[in-house]
């Protein structure tokens, strides 16, 4: 049988890899429904070690504010006839500007005159992504359980009890 010692050890370890798990499932399935790739969106997701009073707990935070259309995000920002392209994206009646300051972005008019502009974003939409994110922490219980057994299954057999 386990110590309490290495049972805390392996809850620990089986709780930080499978709320890691859960943060990268969740970033590739939001990715590919937005239609942009991992490492675009990969600043919105964080899993975190939340552990209180020696109980192992992990926490995924997923931002969903709209990401704005820049040219260090993207990569090289397109202007068409139509409006402006960044990879595959498409943004109608957007424009690509260089500001003073040397930050490249796509932008919208927000009427006819030549100011105010705002910045062009890609909206993502929470409602349908929260249920992705529901969907990823119902199968987290599964896969806690399968981990679980591999981390003890470490901590009594390889480690030991001398280590």
């Amino acid at each position: 049988g386990a110590l309490p010692a290495q049972i805390a050890r392996a809850e620990k370890r089986a709780v930080n890899k499978v709320t890691r798990w859960m943060a990268k499932g969740t970033l590739k399935d939001i990715a590919a429904s937005v239609g942009v790739a991992q490492k675009i969106l990969d600043d919105r997701v964080r899993s975190l070690d939340h552990g209180y009073n020696g109980i192992a707990a992990g926490l995924v935070w997923f931002g969903l504010n709209p990401v704005a259309i820049t040219k260090r995000r993207f990569g090289t920002l397109t202007q068409t006839p139509a409006g402006a392209k960044a990879g595959r994206l498409s943004f109608p009646g957007a424009f690509v500007a260089r500001m003073d300051s040397g930050h490249i972005g796509a932008f919208r008019r927000r009427g006819r005159a030549r100011f105010p502009i705002d910045h062009e974003s890609l909206v993502i939409d929470s409602t349908a992504h929260r249920a992705m994110i529901d969907a990823w922490a119902n199968r987290a219980e599964a896969r806690l359980e399968t981990v679980m057994g591999q981390e003890l299954n470490y901590e009594v057999n390889v480690k030991g009890l001398g280590k």
